[in-house]
């Protein structure tokens, strides 16, 4: 999919890559709309599972999707969606939530509160006591300044 932008000068128009860009004024300063996207296989015996990416310092998350694409062998649930070194704020991008890790499923994402990320951090899923087996999506929307 083309990256969107918007400048004065040119108007809308597609780029390579990916997200929205949207860049106004003197100071140039471009408004990103990105998708962070990964998905990662249940780990045994591990109750919280990092993703390799970061969210961005400065990044606001908007919302996402949390998807169970393949059935884990254990009825455990996936609780929370968040950081685990940014702020430590387990359940920052999604509240407390309960989705089922044995069955294929989702559940959307909303924010407990709309705070900039203050450095770059590693999302962070905690779910119950799982088995080696399985896999799961997960999907956020977010802002960023440049």
């Amino acid at each position: 999919m083309p990256k969107v932008e918007y400048t004065a000068t040119k108007g809308l128009f597609q780029t390579s890559g990916n997200g929205i860009e949207l860049t106004q004024g003197t100071a140039a300063v471009t408004l990103n709309m990105k998708v962070y996207e990964e998905e990662k296989a249940f780990a045994a015996a591990t109750e919280t599972v990092l993703t390799a990416n970061q969210i961005p310092a400065g990044a606001l998350v908007l919302g996402g999707k949390l998807e169970v694409l393949t059935a884990n062998t254990n009825a455990v649930n996936i609780t929370d969606v968040g950081t685990s070194d940014e702020d430590n704020d387990d359940d920052k991008y999604s509240g407390t939530i309960s989705l089922a890790a044995n069955a294929v499923g989702s559940v959307a994402l909303s924010p407990s509160a709309l705070i900039p990320n203050a450095a770059a951090g590693t999302v962070a899923i905690t779910h119950g006591s799982a088995a080696a087996d399985g896999k799961f999506r997960v999907t956020l929307y977010y802002l960023s300044l440049s």
